[in-house]
């Protein structure tokens, strides 16, 4: 009986941000499009990630936390079965990786963005800042061709760099720089799942660790958790101030 309570009590529901998920009756996460916000309690800092297009958000989450796959959506007030929406996102996730394969996706997020930025130089010119950023993807993209495309710390270094100074560029002019820090949060986000989700090692301190998937759910969140942090600590750029979601 207290088996079937919990159950109950884990779905997905949908809010005005996205889709929110209950896990024995507390909120866990939320997904807004492409955005996955894994949910603290305390002073701990919830964890924010940009989805790549190969991934399905709702998986993201589930996996993060270690948990089964969740197929109950409802509306928590009403007790009502939604559409559950991750049908679709499964469908654009596998036509993706269809077009794109996993070991070009990184570059092709950042090609993405840095053409983005050639079409605004072109249309209306970039200005200081959307020059640095548009350079500063350039690098990222030089530093994956001396890797054979496997990210390094430079890589990152880069990325956070273009991230942070196409805001300062979106603050201070009208012109667009949403798409091409879309692409580059995409491409942390991938950088981040392959550390905690694989035996992806990276290539400054080779981290040595089992199998995730073969870990039990709550010592697999854990060890996601830690990996994680890993590379937050060892190749993210100091934090400037980043936007949270909602």
């Amino acid at each position: 009986m207290e088996d079937r309570s919990q159950h109950d009590q884990t779905f997905w529901t949908s809010d005005r941000f996205g889709w929110l998920l209950f896990v024995n009756g507390e909120k866990r996460a939320r997904v807004a499009g492409n955005k996955v916000v894994i949910l603290t309690h305390g002073a701990e800092r919830p964890r924010k990630l940009t989805i790549p297009d190969a991934k399905v958000p709702f998986a993201v989450a589930e996996q993060l936390l270690g948990i089964p796959t969740v197929t109950a959506f409802k509306d928590r007030g009403l007790k009502l079965v939604l559409t559950s929406p991750r049908a679709a996102r499964e469908r654009d996730a596998a036509q993706f990786a269809q077009q794109v394969p996993k070991g070009r996706e990184l570059r092709h997020y950042l090609t993405k963005a840095w053409q983005h930025l050639n079409d605004l130089a072109t249309k209306a010119g970039l200005d200081a800042n959307g020059s640095a950023g548009r350079e500063a993807i350039g690098k990222a993209m030089r530093s994956l061709q001396l890797t054979g495309d496997r990210w390094s710390p430079e890589t990152v270094e880069h990325i956070h760099t273009a991230v942070h100074t196409l805001r300062e560029a979106k603050r201070s002019l009208p012109h667009d720089r949403a798409v091409a820090i879309d692409e580059c949060q995409k491409a942390l986000g991938w950088i981040e799942l392959e550390a905690a989700t694989s035996a992806f090692m990276m290539p400054s301190s080779q981290v040595a660790a089992s199998p995730v998937a073969r870990l039990p759910s709550e010592d697999r969140a854990a060890a996601m958790r830690e990996r994680l942090d890993h590379v937050r600590q060892t190749t993210s750029a100091p934090s400037r101030g980043e936007p949270g979601w909602e």
